[in-house]
């Protein structure tokens, strides 16, 4: 049994747009999805899934970059915001690249503390989840408030 266990899950955009033959970043462990929870009583897990233009995603690894920062940083919140940052937005895998698009939502788990994180460097993101005792989903919209017309914003929920 896997109790305990933290495991990323990604819903794909469709297929109206891709072009024949071609596979999306969210089926590529490491940048569409990643999950640590292999040592849990002495670090904390993780579960990432991403979202955005793909090519860039792969490029980097985004999931399993953010998921290996999150795990180092004290604070979930600022661990999500500077690995983002890092890894994608500044990536010099990236460096010729004009406009970077990237979402990613997290899952930190650290002893009782349960935390879920969104970042995103797109104009607007939604995000949707459900706790195992809610009678529905909650859904949220995540924005970069105008004038901002480049940059990023991250936020969290805590559950216990």
């Amino acid at each position: 049994m896997f109790y305990n266990v933290i495991h990323p899950s990604i819903v794909l955009g469709g297929i109206l747009l891709k072009q024949s033959g071609r596979v999306g970043q969210s089926a590529l462990y490491a940048c569409g999805t990643w999950a640590d929870s292999l040592n849990k009583e002495d670090e904390p897990s993780v579960a990432v899934c991403t979202s955005g233009c793909g090519e860039h995603l792969v490029q980097t690894q985004l999931a399993k970059e953010i998921a290996n920062d999150l795990k180092k940083n004290e604070c979930p919140t600022t661990g999500l915001h500077k690995s983002i940052m890092d890894n994608f937005i500044n990536s010099r895998y990236l460096r010729n690249v004009e406009q970077k698009l990237c979402g990613a939502l997290a899952l930190h788990r650290s002893g009782s503390e349960i935390s879920l994180l969104w970042g995103h460097s797109t104009e607007t993101m939604s995000v949707g989840y459900m706790k195992t005792d809610d009678k529905k989903p909650v859904d949220d919209w995540s924005s970069i408030l105008p004038p901002v017309h480049s940059g990023l914003i991250n936020e969290d929920r805590k559950f216990y």
